[in-house]
């Protein structure tokens, strides 16, 4: 058990009288007792708060805003009608058939009109989401020295 006691010790009476007392010995089962007092550590299941996610209800609501979009703007009669035409091996009907899927995808995207309102809008939402990220980030980084 060296340690440095001595370094802030001035007084030479009281260094001569820590020099003079024997260093004493850990017992062998030290560690073993210590540990056979502790209490037996049993895991106990913590329930977590159940709150309700906002960006999974967010991403359910753009997924449904998506597929009603799709349901209402796609000319899907045109692609049928393309794709029963295709019967047998000629080459041309296949490129009816990718004429009418583009043509179905044209139109229904081109129905979507962003101005530079909305881009601000989407950018400065981004960049909400942005900084809310780097300052959970940092207050819970530095949450005990407060």
């Amino acid at each position: 058990m060296n340690q440095n006691t001595d370094n802030n010790i001035h007084d030479k009476f009281l260094k001569k009288l820590i020099a003079m007392q024997p260093e004493e010995k850990v017992p062998d089962d030290f560690t073993q007792r210590v540990m056979a007092g502790l209490p037996k550590f049993s895991p106990v299941a913590v329930k977590a708060d159940k709150k309700p996610d906002l960006r999974l209800l967010a991403v359910i609501v753009a997924a449904s805003a998506a597929v009603i979009f799709v349901l209402f703007s796609f000319d899907f009669n045109s692609i049928f009608k393309a794709i029963n035409a295709v019967s047998g091996n000629d080459p041309a009907k296949y490129f009816n058939l990718l004429a009418s899927i583009s043509t179905s995808f044209g139109n229904a995207f081109s129905g979507i009109r962003i101005s530079s309102v909305s881009i601000a809008a989407l950018v400065s939402l981004a960049m909400l989401l942005m900084a809310d990220k780097l300052l959970s980030k940092w207050f819970t980084g530095h949450a005990g020295g407060a």
